[in-house]
């Protein structure tokens, strides 16, 4: 979404355009210019009042329009849409470096960061102070709710997979979303788009990075459907629902027996049994069943793919 800006530019030693011929063709000139910053472009912080270090970075400016421009006093009031971290200081002397003029931002307004705009839910601080104290004295949190917008709001344009609760739990300490853990999702869903992991209450649990695109969804019965990239709900909010299988209490008494190290690695204790449980292939294929089309321990090759499909046992 990025962040929206106004702001003053100000040109310098403008006076010698007085005819209105080379007022023309000063005005075509930056609308060309504005015209080839609207691109991905290098950007160095300036010297002061950054917060970041000083080095090359790449930043989008999405739109960048002119609203007014004064020959007078040499201003011009711009509007951009750009990427979050861009720095409107750098992009005004960029646009005077290619006017071949010396210029520099007088003024800025931020009027949008992501969804929210500046005349999106305007309160006062009275309007907060009343509604706190409804719900405070009274009990009616209605004016509070109506004062504080929900995180949500923030994270509506982006696309959601609706989660079952019993996964939640496990999303919320980083474990990847499994596609066992997927009630509904946006159809629209790329591999590697940002998305919002979400409750079936409406409440945003995680963004993660989707690892399956919608059609992969539709289609497959396992695997890892997004990876969590930055966690939001709290722990425990809802009730623990993994660790809890045979397996999983079954390592945690070795790794108290010292059968297994603190990380759950095999050690020179560990029972024959646990190691050749996930070590070894022809356990594997006893207890799984061969599918294997190219087996060499005599499946015939037609069987093996039957039993794929499903139709034979």
């Amino acid at each position: 979404m990025g962040k929206e800006y106004v702001c003053v530019l100000q040109f310098k030693d403008l006076a010698a355009l007085k005819d209105e011929d080379a007022r023309k063709a000063f005005s075509a000139r930056l609308q060309q210019a504005l015209a080839t910053l609207r691109c991905a472009q290098l950007q160095l912080p300036p010297k002061e009042g950054c917060a970041v270090k000083r080095q090359l970075r790449v930043r989008e400016i999405y739109t960048l329009d002119l609203l007014e421009f004064n020959f007078k006093t040499g201003q011009a009031i711009l509007r951009a849409s750009c990427q979050a971290g861009t720095y409107m200081r750098t992009l005004c002397v960029h646009i005077g470096l290619l006017m071949g003029y010396e210029a520099y931002m007088l003024e800025l307004r931020r009027v949008r960061s992501g969804e929210l705009t500046e005349k999106t839910n305007l309160v006062t601080l009275h309007d907060v102070l009343d509604s706190f104290w409804c719900w405070k004295n009274l009990g009616d949190e209605s004016y509070l709710r109506k004062v504080v917008m929900p995180l949500e709001y923030l994270l509506k344009s982006y696309k959601r997979i609706f989660v079952k609760d019993s996964s939640i739990n496990a999303l919320t300490y980083g474990a990847p979303l499994h596609i066992q853990g997927v009630l509904r999702y946006d159809p629209r869903i790329s591999i590697g788009d940002t998305v919002v992991l979400v409750s079936t209450k409406g409440e945003a649990v995680a963004l993660g990075t989707a690892t399956m695109g919608a059609q992969d969804i539709m289609g497959v019965s396992r695997g890892i459907v997004s990876k969590v990239k930055r966690v939001i709900m709290d722990r425990d909010l809802y009730d623990r629902q993994w660790g809890l299988g045979p397996t999983a209490l079954l390592k945690k008494q070795l790794i108290k027996n010292g059968q297994l190290d603190k990380y759950g690695g095999i050690n020179k204790d560990t029972p024959k049994e646990w190691v050749e449980r996930f070590h070894s292939t022809e356990e594997f294929l006893k207890t799984a069943g061969n599918t294997c089309g190219n087996s060499t321990e005599g499946a015939n090759t037609e069987d093996a793919h039957e039993r794929q499909r499903g139709l034979k046992k």
